[in-house]
């Protein structure tokens, strides 16, 4: 699990990159204006980095959820799962966000639009079916993926 979550990080910076560099060198300077560069690339990483470890460590504590040969299903504790449903998720927004701010380019955020609506989609009928299989699931106080919002 570890290995693939990886694998999906490397994916993703990889994609940040090329898609960084098609939005300014191959379409142009399509940029919005709101920070200094180095400033703007500074937060956008360090929002894109923040991203994938809450993504990282979610999915670690998923994968350690059950004992070896176990199929029972069980509600995902630890982090911010005691906030959302999908914590992962959360941390993928996060990822995309700060790609976005540090490509800063129209088509990046085009591109979060997309990733939050699939992604709070997933989340809501993660939640629905948390609700439907477990009795004491607190289907009321916890939110979907947005801590505190959703």
């Amino acid at each position: 699990a570890v290995v693939s979550t990886q694998s999906t990080g490397a994916f993703y910076s990889l994609g940040a990159v090329v898609t960084s560099y098609s939005c300014h060198v191959l379409t142009g300077d399509h940029r919005l204006s709101f920070l200094d560069d180095s400033h703007r690339v500074m937060v956008g990483v360090a929002v894109y980095a923040l991203g994938q470890l809450t993504n990282l460590y979610h999915h670690v504590l998923l994968a350690g959820l059950r004992p070896a040969g176990s199929f029972r299903y069980v509600i995902p504790t630890g982090g911010l799962f005691s906030l959302v449903v999908c914590p992962q998720y959360f941390g993928e927004l996060l990822s995309w966000l700060g790609f976005a701010v540090a490509a800063h380019c129209y088509g990046a955020y085009l591109c979060y639009i997309p990733m939050i609506v699939y992604l709070c989609s997933r989340a809501h009928h993660t939640h629905r079916w948390y609700a439907t299989k477990f009795d004491n699931y607190p289907d009321t106080s916890t939110q979907k993926i947005w801590p505190l919002i959703y």
